[in-house]
């Protein structure tokens, strides 16, 4: 398979309500830095170009030193799918594969994007998903399955007692094919509670479509863990600590 250009995405526009502070929820910090600066440092190593979306003044200040960036606004906050959409403005109709990073992993590691990176080369995928076995996948979406590809990502609301059982996870990275993924992101539906386009539903919709879909479990898959509260962020500091101490 011809390797074609690679294009990270940084998704960090959320406003992370959930932390209850005014600070956007990438500038929070885990052990001395941000957490939009642990992503950029790891994406760096496997990436030499890479997209922020970005939400806010602050965030565009923070970054504005980084190197080998760019960066595209979601002036309103409809959602991861709609988020993605807006890179369409910098890459067009180029033929490139996107990594895709949410801007609440700060514990990811360059080893994980890089083994995502090849495995996805090497099977030939038209969408590729880093996952994660978690003993407690409360919270998490799950990764459905069928005959050896990933079908469906469905979230803990929406999932059965069976499906609540399955515990290798999704954790929000993957690698997608550009211009391709623009169709796709265009056939996602709002959700009918929130009002927000969700790139989790593009699985499905790939899928229906034929596209061969599969997952890579990461090693080490505590240290995936997304923040969405302060808790959150305070579990995330002692795994970071009790993994220095090794």
């Amino acid at each position: 398979m011809k390797k074609s250009h690679l294009i990270s995405v940084i998704l960090a526009a959320g406003k992370g309500t959930r932390m209850k502070s005014s600070l956007p929820k990438v500038l929070h910090k885990i052990a001395g830095k941000t957490m939009i600066e642990r992503i950029y440092t790891e994406t760096k190593i496997v990436s030499n170009d890479i997209i922020f979306v970005i939400g806010s003044g602050k965030v565009e200040k923070h970054i504005s030193e980084y190197k080998n960036c760019r960066s595209v606004y979601q002036r309103k906050k409809l959602g991861t799918a709609d988020a993605l959409a807006k890179v369409k403005k910098l890459t067009g109709s180029s033929s490139c594969r996107l990594l895709v990073v949410p801007g609440d992993v700060p514990m990811l590691r360059s080893s994980d994007l890089k083994h995502l990176i090849d495995f996805d080369l090497s099977n030939a995928n038209d969408i590729s998903i880093l996952s994660a076995s978690a003993d407690n996948p409360f919270g998490y979406g799950r990764i459905i399955k069928k005959n050896g590809k990933v079908i469906e990502i469905r979230e803990e609301l929406d999932a059965s007692a069976a499906e609540k059982r399955i515990k290798i996870i999704n954790s929000g990275i993957y690698i997608f094919r550009a211009p391709a993924i623009y169709a796709l992101l265009a056939k996602i539906k709002p959700n009918p509670l929130k009002k927000e386009f969700y790139l989790t539903d593009v699985i499905k919709i790939a899928a229906a479509a034929g596209l061969k879909i599969k997952n890579l479990n990461a090693d080490g898959d505590s240290l995936l863990m997304g923040i969405n509260s302060q808790n959150d962020l305070s579990l995330a500091e002692k795994e970071w600590k009790k993994n220095k101490e090794k």
